[in-house]
């Protein structure tokens, strides 16, 4: 009964709230984060942090199922080069700073992974109809982004070990699973397709199977389940299958991204000087100082100023993996 008061309340204050913002021809995710802010007094908040980690478990197999490795080929030099750059920069100016402001040394590598890495999630919807058209710029921010992707994840899978023998243990798991994945899409996936007889049905319990099967498997090991949905995303991540799913999948996909956004804003406490200071900190590095190490990673590479910029514009927030 917990689970659906605390459903329930949260879809009641999102409907209102994006029926207001829909008035303004506002986004959908600040009002689901205000939303979550307006009830998130009147509920508990390990339900919130349950909710949440499913919401982003969706959100991320989702994301698996647009990643195509193949995609990196072109852009893969210029999008490695530039990506190291600006994630190294950032979270070494952003460790150093955390550091000063007196944190300690693993929550000023927290804060430095989270200023360091964007989120795929909005990056890619705002370079949407750039990378429908091939547009070079949009190719880069997509590979750039899946890259971010790849690197998050390896992070998340060593940076809540505790001790050096279970990083390597955590890592291992990760990076295992993974490959795993990537054997099961390029050779198992057809064959269910062919079994299930291409059926819409079939085919979406299929990618849900994997999605609750590879997440048991994160649980089992003990690593984030956010792995373990990008790696059952990644299983089903061939065309035309994906697309497929990502079709069959759109009002599931909404569902999750307002339990997400909602429970995120629900868990938001009242800041104090210090937290509000590292917020305004992070926002300077996500909003200014990415964008600008991207921008002067590609132009140092050869790319002119225009395409450069457009490419940088879309690392300007969060990742949903940190």
């Amino acid at each position: 009964m917990e689970i659906i008061s605390t459903l329930t309340a949260i879809f009641v204050a999102a409907s209102v709230t994006l029926l207001i913002f829909d008035k303004f021809n506002h986004p959908a995710i600040p009002a689901y984060i205000i939303a979550g802010l307006t009830v998130g007094y009147f509920i508990d908040s390990q339900s919130l942090m349950n909710l949440a980690q499913i919401g982003i478990a969706f959100l991320v197999f989702i994301f698996g199922l647009k990643f195509d490795p193949k995609r990196l080929k072109d852009e893969a030099r210029t999008s490695l080069n530039a990506t190291t750059v600006q994630i190294l920069l950032t979270s070494f100016i952003a460790y150093s700073a955390s550091v000063f402001i007196g944190y300690s040394s693993f929550d000023s590598a927290v804060f430095a992974i989270a200023a360091g890495l964007s989120s795929s999630l909005i990056g890619l919807e705002l370079a949407e109809k750039e990378i429908q058209f091939e547009l070079l710029h949009g190719r880069i921010a997509e590979s750039m982004h899946m890259i971010q992707d790849i690197i998050g994840l390896l992070i998340l899978g060593v940076i809540f070990a505790s001790g050096i023998e279970n990083a390597v243990y955590s890592l291992g798991i990760t990076v295992g699973m993974l490959a795993f994945a990537l054997v099961l899409r390029e050779f198992a996936f057809d064959f269910i397709a062919k079994q299930a007889d291409f059926s819409s049905e079939l085919m979406m319990l299929s990618g849900l199977t994997a999605l609750v099967g590879f997440i048991s498997v994160t649980q089992f090991f003990e690593i984030p389940m956010a792995i373990g949905a990008f790696a059952a995303g990644l299983t089903a991540a061939k065309f035309p299958h994906n697309m497929e799913l990502l079709d069959t999948m759109g009002s599931i996909k909404d569902f999750f991204s307002a339990v997400f956004f909602v429970a995120l804003g629900a868990l938001v406490t009242f800041p104090t000087l210090g937290v509000l200071s590292l917020a305004a900190l992070l926002v300077f590095f996500t909003s200014f100082v990415n964008p600008y190490a991207s921008y002067k990673a590609l132009k140092i590479q050869g790319y002119d100023s225009r395409t450069s910029m457009l490419a940088s514009f879309p690392l300007d927030q969060i990742s949903e993996i940190t």
